[in-house]
């Protein structure tokens, strides 16, 4: 697959979840989603901050339901300064959503 068509279906795939996730709040209420999602908010979150604090970094403030200070230029955490503390932090981020998947497959008798 070439560069560009991936780029472009990486865009599908965003504006379809943004889609999904503005219908679900219309429909259910934000209250009701927050509930919903708080489980792999949580999830997402401890694996960045486990990525951010192996790699040097300082978390600041982390909540599941705000977005972090606006101080710090969007950014929850401080790292060395270098692209690999950032790298490692997001990266935590999604191993421990795919771990939290593989065990809810796991659980449910999925996989």
């Amino acid at each position: 697959m070439s560069p560009i068509a991936l780029s472009l279906w990486l865009l599908v795939v965003i504006f379809a979840a943004r889609g999904a996730l503005r219908a679900l709040r219309d429909a259910l209420g934000p209250r009701i989603l927050r509930v919903l999602v708080f489980p792999g908010t949580v999830v997402a979150s401890v694996g960045y901050v486990v990525g951010a604090t192996l790699t040097g970094g300082n978390v600041r403030a982390v909540s599941p339901w705000s977005a972090p200070p606006a101080d710090d230029g969007g950014s929850a955490a401080v790292g060395p300064g270098s692209w690999f503390s950032a790298f490692t932090a997001y990266l935590g981020q999604l191993t421990a959503c795919v771990a939290g998947l593989i065990l809810l497959a796991k659980g449910l008798g999925v996989a």
